[in-house]
């Protein structure tokens, strides 16, 4: 017959070194602007679980114009997906650290006249 004692201490050492530690996940707060097929990543990577599996609790937050900008300097948000070139050349401490979309999305359209974009 064994002592409760010592049942107590067996259970108490195997809760010990069976127990899983659990960590927090980061809060971030990622700002994007709008609709679009650029930003397919984001929603899918959120549907799919892959930033919870990275430990990131994700709140994406639609913002347009400059307001990320503004929102990234006051700490109000983590990220944003958004490149604000203006916002860098005034001088705000933003770094671009990832790119995913292959060029620029921006076009210039113009009249059939227009056969080049000299003397603009």
């Amino acid at each position: 017959m064994t002592c409760p004692m010592t049942q107590i201490l067996g259970i108490l050492f195997t809760t010990v070194l069976l127990s899983v530690p659990v960590q927090a996940m980061d809060k971030i707060r990622i700002a994007y602007s709008g609709p679009g097929a650029q930003f397919i990543p984001l929603q899918l990577a959120q549907s799919k679980g892959f930033l919870k599996d990275d430990g990131l609790d994700a709140e994406f937050i639609r913002m347009a114009g400059n307001l990320p900008s503004s929102a990234l300097v006051n700490g109000d948000i983590d990220y944003s997906v958004a490149v604000d070139i203006r916002a860098t050349l005034l001088g705000l401490p933003l770094r671009v650290v990832a790119c995913y979309v292959p060029s620029s999305p921006v076009a210039l359209i113009a009249r059939p006249e227009f056969k080049s974009r000299k003397g603009a």
